[in-house]
């Protein structure tokens, strides 16, 4: 798991509780969890799709599902994949094994799941068999196979799916295009996911569903969606995001400046790929609001006991064509995953969470959610995160893209270490779409302009790559000890107590560089500013409690 319990035993402390967690086997919430690979942040409550769809008009018809679950519970805006080339399974706790399916059967819930791989029918009282296919006669208008990405990997195809009659023939009718859709497999899987929280009786066992969807899944399908999905985004209204060579001159050598995929295609079609893709993420939201509709339908009710949890997450982002790449890198559009989560009486309407976390805490959140002792600490529990009005200092989540490359986020920067030993360093204050590596000498100026120094980048560098390595070990060895379990927020004297010593600290420091996180440096980057004030004043009276006794 790319966010180690260590990262958050000490925060655990100084919120002085965890959130709301189920006592008794009756106040258990039943939980339902939808995994959709590929969607990263074009949802729209994570704004990825406002530069590629700037008329709101338009973007609004991405993801309204999604934009209503968002109104609902928490947004975690920086969840970041385990990772981009190989994705665990999301119910994984990381061992062998070791499955919350598995611990949640145990506990007594009842457990039906639909997209699961082949060899994890343990643990599942109910398993649906996921088809993919669309029943309906149909036939796809799509653009050409075998676009070579990074890595070769291919876009397998893109396109729309239209209705065909008995004779083969396109079929326009309303009624062909509602059958087309609903026929596809996502919108199956949903539809029974939905029918399975509808059905649960107020008397019967607590029940966890998991649906899986395909979705916008690069290479093993590919964009493509019923031809209605396409005609919401027209080819008109779409904005490319702009894929300029020259950003790959301050890459470090290596594979990543070669084989990129951009330079193969023409405008046109990357302008074709960007609507089809737009397309597959809007069929998806299609679906995933079947699940939302019968989670608000129960949950409105008085009946607490048919209270459901709704988790809705993918296992990475997709690229569009940003730096040549349209899969399988270390970067920001990789790596950005969705992450909602919706608990009645936990989760609050409209949250936004902006600490960096991992997908791999969403087995172990899931667990604590339901009142089951889990094989990992409670650190991994994303829910001690919700008390935090901003974002949580000094914590990163790890990405690798195979043993290719691994990528390291925290709330501001990105380090990215190749296989190679070759290093880049993004901040995202000032950099959003990574566009200049700040260890390359050619971007000496931008240093200036984002206002550091050379010292205080190599400060950060130094920082970031101790983190990868503690995220490496915590990888290697679960509950590997992490040098910033004592990370409490505006304790820049270290007392373990977040006072007025704590202000002067930070007024002698004013404007001086320091080591990453120390004397006064509550953001995390390497330098005393008006900015770190705000973090002790938000945590002044906190201190940190004894760890609990095992």
């Amino acid at each position: 798991m790319p966010f180690r319990a260590a990262l958050l035993v000490a925060f655990l402390a100084i919120a002085g509780a965890l959130a709301p967690v189920p006592a008794c086997a009756a106040d258990k919430p039943n939980i339902v969890i939808v995994v959709v690979d590929g969607l990263g942040d074009l949802a729209t409550p994570l704004g990825g799709a406002n530069a590629i769809l700037p008329d709101p008009e338009y973007r609004a018809r991405l993801t309204p599902n999604l934009d209503r679950l968002a109104m609902l519970g928490a947004t975690f805006t920086n969840a970041q994949a385990v990772d981009t080339l190989e994705p665990p399974e999301v119910l994984s706790l990381g061992r062998d094994g070791d499955s919350v399916a598995l611990l949640l059967k145990a506990a007594g819930y009842t457990t039906a799941g639909t997209g699961l791989p082949k060899d994890a029918e343990e643990g599942w009282d109910e398993v649906r068999t996921y088809e993919q296919k669309a029943v309906k006669p149909h036939r796809i208008d799509g653009g050409p196979k075998n676009v070579e990405l990074n890595l070769g990997w291919p876009i397998p195809t893109w396109g729309r799916l239209v209705p065909i009659d008995k004779r083969r023939k396109d079929d326009q009718s309303i009624e062909a295009w509602e059958g087309l859709t609903e026929s596809l497999d996502d919108q199956l899987a949903a539809a029974w996911a939905a029918e399975q929280v509808r059905t649960k009786g107020a008397d019967t066992p607590q029940q966890f569903v998991y649906v899986e969807l395909l979705g916008p899944a690069v290479p093993y399908r590919g964009f493509v969606a019923p031809g209605v999905f396409f005609d919401r985004f027209p080819l008109d209204q779409i904005k490319v995001p702009p894929f300029d060579p020259g950003d790959l001159k301050d890459l470090p050598e290596g594979h990543w400046k070669k084989g990129h995929a951009s330079a193969s295609l023409s405008d046109d079609d990357r302008l074709a790929v960007i609507q089809a893709y737009l397309a597959t993420v809007s069929a998806a939201d299609y679906a995933i609001g079947k699940v939302v509709d019968a989670v608000e339908e129960l949950n409105s009710d008085e009946v607490k006991s048919n209270d459901w949890t709704l988790v809705v997450v993918s296992k990475r982002g997709t690229p569009l064509g940003q730096k040549g790449v349209w899969a399988f890198s270390p970067w920001e559009a990789a790596t950005n995953a969705n992450l909602m989560i919706y608990a009645p009486q936990i989760t609050t309407a409209e949250q936004r969470v902006t600490t960096p976390v991992g997908i791999g805490s969403v087995a172990p959140t899931v667990a604590v959610l339901a009142g089951v002792e889990s094989p990992r600490p409670t650190g991994d529990n994303l829910m001690s995160l919700l008390p935090i009005k901003e974002h949580l200092p000094g914590v990163v989540a790890l990405t690798t893209v195979g043993e290719r490359a691994l990528s390291v986020r925290s709330h501001r920067f990105r380090l990215v270490r190749y296989d190679d030993g070759g290093e880049e360093l993004y901040d995202h204050d000032h950099d959003g779409e990574e566009l200049f590596n700040l260890l390359h000498p050619s971007q000496a100026a931008k240093v200036k302009l984002f206002g550091m120094s050379e010292t205080q980048v190599e400060a950060v560098k130094q920082w970031l790559s101790q983190r990868l390595d503690e995220a490496l070990a915590q990888r290697a060895k679960p509950g590997h000890p992490s040098a910033i379990d004592d990370l409490l927020p505006g304790d820049f004297n270290n007392d373990g107590r977040v006072d007025a010593a704590d202000s002067t600290v930070w007024r002698d420091n004013l404007g001086k560089e320091v080591p990453v996180g120390a004397a006064g440096d509550g953001d995390f980057d390497g330098r005393v500013e008006q900015d770190d004030r705000p973090i002790w004043l938000d945590n002044y009276g906190r201190k940190r409690e004894p760890a609990p006794v095992e």
